[in-house]
């Protein structure tokens, strides 16, 4: 385990977060540093940055999921009587 990792670990446990929130953390940690393709310790405050104007500039959160067909239209909204 690498030295940020045992670290960010341990303020998980002392902050006294679930099992599963713990993981959550660590897999949202991961995917950011597969995003930039670099590890963790080597990203900074400008790739953030430009994840967050990222997620703020969808127009839904569920737009930053991934699709399993791009051709799939998004379910249609219920009638209103």
């Amino acid at each position: 385990m690498t030295p940020l990792r045992q670290r960010r670990t341990e303020d998980r446990q002392v902050r006294k977060l679930s099992p599963r929130t713990q993981d959550s953390y660590l897999l949202q940690v991961s995917l950011f540093a597969r995003h930039f393709g670099q590890p963790p310790d080597r990203l900074g405050p400008e790739q953030i940055r430009i994840s967050t104007s990222k997620v703020c500039s969808t127009t839904s959160p569920l737009d930053l999921l991934p699709r399993p067909d791009s051709n799939l239209a998004p379910p249609a909204a219920p009638a209103v009587s």
